[in-house]
């Protein structure tokens, strides 16, 4: 069920991509610091697009390396506690 959904999902965005780039198929003059060049609209706006998306995800990758880090950590006391508190629950009370 998730393959079909995915499928869909993969076609309507390439439907949608296609005709993004139909309807924006106009030449635009790019320039940058070395040199410029004339390339479609459309190819500008789905590489700045991607170079967002990239750097967002490079943000993003350490916070979650800590968290996850951190998880692991906090899993390890975890395990220690309960294997203390079944410990503790063994040993016979001495009475006072």
């Amino acid at each position: 069920m998730t393959k079909i959904i995915a499928i869909t999902f993969l076609v309507v965005a390439l439907l949608a991509a296609t005709s993004f780039s139909v309807i924006n198929a106009h030449n635009v003059h790019l320039n940058y610091y070395v040199g410029s060049i004339d390339v479609p609209l459309s190819f500008v706006i789905i590489l700045s697009s991607i170079v967002g998306a990239l750097v967002g995800a490079m943000s993003t990758t350490r916070s979650i390396l800590t968290k996850r880090l951190e998880i692991a950590k906090l899993r390890r006391a975890v395990r220690i506690s309960e294997k203390e508190i079944s410990t503790l629950r063994s040993v016979p009370l001495k009475e006072i």
